[in-house]
Order: structure tokens, then sequence, then C-alpha cells
């Protein structure tokens, strides 16, 4: 999502309003890898979610408009700016796990929501 802030919001209470968002919603999402907030130069900012696939994206969003942690992260918002596109990808990339004491590495591949893992 790409947007813009409100007039008279600043940059520290918005850091601290996404880093609540980050840290009571966006974290437990199921199927959320990595959730990633940039200000570009031009002072617009953007929002970029990676899910495991898109009904897990789907479902967050049915959660998104009831949460009240969301909605005062959006209430923070340009709302004339906010401009979300969503773009299928087929990745593959290495992913660390620590189940217990013993450290695995292994690489996740996600095509059109489908997760393979090559040990």
């Amino acid at each position: 999502m790409r947007f813009r802030l409100a007039p008279g919001t600043g940059e520290e209470e918005f850091l601290a309003a996404d880093r609540r968002l980050q840290e009571e919603f966006a974290d437990h999402q199921p199927g959320l890898l990595r959730r990633t907030t940039a200000r570009g130069e031009d002072g617009d900012w953007i929002v970029i979610d990676l899910w495991r696939s898109a009904a897990d994206a789907d479902a967050c969003d049915q959660r998104w408009d009831d949460d009240p942690v969301a909605q005062g992260f959006m209430a923070l918002l340009d709302r004339s700016s906010p401009e979300a596109v969503r773009v299928p990808l087929s990745l593959r990339f290495p992913v660390t796990t620590v189940p217990g004491t013993t450290v695995r590495r292994e690489e996740v591949e996600i095509d059109d929501g489908t997760e393979r893992k090559h040990r």
C-alpha cells in the first residue's frame, strides 16, 4: 500500500502507530511472511506485505476493517491517498527455523499460494 500521512500527522507519531500495528495486529496474521514500511524521498510511504497465499491476504483483509489497532493506523493516513496493489509472485528464498534447540536451514518456494520446501 502506498500512501501519504494525514495533514498534522508527524513521522514519530506514525512510526509509533506502525510499530503498534506490527506488534499487535500484523505479527498475529496467519500466512504473513514479512511486512516492511518505508518512506520515499517524495514523502510518500509504502507498506509491503509478503503473504504465503492470496487466501491468507484475503483473510487478513476481512479482519482489518474491524480491528481497532488497524483503524488507528489508518486514521493517520491521508484518506484520499492509499493505493493498494496485489502482485502475484513466485519466490524462492532461504529461511532459517529454530524448532527447539536445533537450527535448520531450508528454502521456501512460493508460487501462486502453494508452498514447497527444499532442504
